[in-house]
């Protein structure tokens, strides 16, 4: 495979049909990558998918690989290389009118999360505002609760926590009426976060309470060690003791279980 991409690639800029496979492996490089397809390896396809689908004028295949970049250097913690990738991927977008507002949306948000990476809150907020109002034109649930966890964490990091509360009890609403229930422990776990925040810890530990039933019927450890974290938070906070003491033991046994099972 690697050797057929690199012949795709050196012949790309005489051939059509060298520059159309080398286009191709691009998106092979995505899925290559969780099958221990080194980081480096997987950017290099890619940028040579870019180049190949731009020589032959295939907009979309070309802003398929520009966002799949974004997306690793947003792994890579590579934050103004991911940026420079999804406002380009905005460009784009915008240049091709109304049939690509549906994935602007889904641009901006992953804009919106390099910006709160690096706090810049405002430009965040501003990117999750805009997914927000696109995913509510086309009705699309899961990037509607994606936007409002987004917007509900924004505020949160600005201490906005009344604004916070709105965003993530909609986007609590929404994921339990709509059976989602991975999206349902996260606005969870956040919502109980604002609980927190705002002092109200009963709201709070009913909140953590189901984030934690949640991540136990998935065998989420990593989810169960948090809510269980948050749980004694909440339960010292409200004065009792005990049973922030007998959370925080199940945490330290989640964790141990989760080592574990790695080695």
């Amino acid at each position: 495979i690697q050797a057929a991409q690199k012949w795709a690639k050196s012949a790309s800029q005489k051939n059509a049909s060298a520059a159309k496979l080398c286009s191709d492996f691009g998106s092979a490089a995505v899925t290559l990558l969780t099958r221990q397809f080194s980081a480096n390896e997987a950017i290099a396809w890619l940028e040579a998918a870019r180049d190949a689908a731009a020589r032959l004028g295939n907009i979309y295949d070309r802003l398929g690989h520009v966002y799949n970049l974004g997306n690793l250097y947003t792994l890579r913690s590579e934050n103004e290389k991911a940026i420079s990738c999804f406002r380009e991927c905005l460009r784009v977008a915008d240049g091709l009118g109304e049939q690509a507002l549906r994935g602007k949306g889904v641009f901006l948000g992953q804009l919106g999360t390099v910006y709160f990476a690096q706090n810049r809150l405002d430009e965040a907020l501003e990117c999750f505002a805009e997914q927000l109002i696109l995913a509510r034109k086309f009705k699309e649930n899961r990037e509607i609760t994606s936007a409002l966890g987004n917007l509900g964490r924004a505020y949160r990091a600005k201490k906005d926590f009344d604004k916070a509360r709105v965003y993530l009890e909609e986007d609590l609403e929404i994921t339990r009426k709509t059976g989602d229930r991975h999206g349902e422990g996260i606005a969870l776990g956040s919502l109980g976060q604002i609980y927190f925040e705002l002092q109200e810890y009963a709201k709070a530990i009913g909140c953590h309470t189901q984030y934690l039933q949640h991540a136990r019927a998935t065998g989420d450890r990593q989810h169960e060690i948090t809510a269980l974290g948050s749980l004694a938070h909440a339960y010292h906070a409200s004065g009792n003791a005990e049973k922030a003491i007998a959370c925080s033991k199940n945490a330290v046994k989640a964790a141990q279980a989760m080592n574990n099972r790695r080695e």
